[in-house]
């Protein structure tokens, strides 16, 4: 995978059981920074294509190479292509290129590309609506978030519902006793997931609960910003900043944590796939009252607190740390529709048959 993103995570876990299954699979993507030397080879024999990230369009990296590559590969025995966007530009060239050459595509919108100001969001919104509906089949990872993007509500009719996954028994399932008061953030330190915004509701509450720790794990452009703010506030002593980890540590850290966050604050943040990692585990989750999110931490029986409201997310935080009944009742259910709705197997079955019927 080139980089430990929701996106990347969805692609291998479906693309790797397609092989096991007597499928062909290619993977054109970005490099994210890795060597020229990883451009061409297998994983688990899925034949994997990389280009560098050069430009950068809407925060996000625009790789023309990605398209046309697919492109030209679709003019031999392809007879299926699977998009995963939306990245402005590249997505778009992608659709036309391949529906140029007659291909069925299977185009997931895994989030809306906004922006911090949200003008620019809007425009490509409305100007990708005619492209995104060149796809045969579009697929949202929940009906909220498909039904308030303002791209998708506009061609609803070639939407389905897929959520994304997790593999359940890869995840230790514990209980109360043996865990510590620790609130845990894993993601990039970047805006729209509001590290920023937990590090201080977490200090609106750490003198009542002396012995909790807040711990970010994975790494981005607040770091600095969330170092000189925990200082600021007199919890430095208090804060953990992991940086990215090893798979075996996370799995660690989510066995050993009393709560799990996701502050996110925009459509970016459109599913939350580390929420059902927690819930795996055993772990309660507490969440943006967002689309897409609010669906995920609904199912899971977490807590859902206004998007940028830091005194009600420090109140869901104190109910976490303190109220022993709830985390038991959250735990239980939230292991329980992990292994029942939302393992890769189960999803990876639902796109097989999007893609028989679609290959005929």
């Amino acid at each position: 995978m080139p980089s430990k993103g929701g996106i990347e995570t969805f692609v291998y876990e479906i693309s790797k059981r397609l092989v096991r299954n007597g499928h062909e699979v290619l993977v054109v993507t970005s490099s994210r920074g890795l060597p020229p030397s990883s451009y061409r080879h297998r994983v688990e024999g899925i034949d994997v294509v990389r280009y560098p990230e050069r430009v950068r369009v809407w925060e996000v990296p625009f790789v023309p190479q990605i398209p046309i590559k697919a492109f030209l590969e679709a003019k031999h025995s392809v007879d299926l292509v699977h998009i995963s966007g939306a990245t402005p530009l590249q997505t778009d060239l992608a659709h036309t290129l391949l529906k140029a050459r007659r291909k069925r595509i299977v185009y997931t919108h895994h989030f809306d590309p906004e922006t911090r100001t949200g003008r620019l969001s809007k425009t490509y919104a409305w100007l990708s609506i005619p492209i995104v509906n060149l796809a045969d089949v579009i697929v949202a990872s929940t009906a909220s978030y498909a039904a308030t993007s303002p791209t998708l509500k506009r061609v609803l009719r070639k939407v389905r519902v897929i959520p994304m996954g997790v593999n359940p028994s890869e995840y230790l399932v514990r209980g109360l006793a043996g865990r510590e008061s620790i609130i845990l953030f894993v993601g990039k330190l970047i805006y729209y997931k509001n590290p920023l915004g937990l590090l201080r509701s977490f200090a609106r509450i750490a003198n009542e609960v002396p012995e909790s720790k807040l711990v970010f794990i994975g790494d981005g452009e607040e770091r600095p910003i969330l170092i000189r703010e925990a200082k600021r506030l007199g919890v430095s002593d208090r804060v953990v900043l992991r940086g990215f980890v090893e798979r075996k540590e996370l799995l660690a850290w989510l066995a050993e944590a009393r709560v799990l966050a996701l502050p996110s604050i925009n459509r970016r943040e459109a599913f939350g796939i580390v929420l059902l990692e927690a819930a795996a585990s055993g772990l309660p989750v507490i969440g943006s009252d967002i689309p897409g999110v609010r669906e995920v931490v609904e199912s899971l029986g977490g807590l859902l607190v206004p998007p940028r409201d830091e005194e009600k997310l420090a109140e869901a935080l104190r109910k976490a740390l303190d109220d022993d009944g709830w985390w038991k009742a959250a735990s239980s259910r939230g292991v329980n529709v992990v292994r029942e709705r939302f393992s890769w197997e189960k999803i990876y079955h639902k796109y097989l048959s999007l893609y028989g019927e679609l290959a005929g």
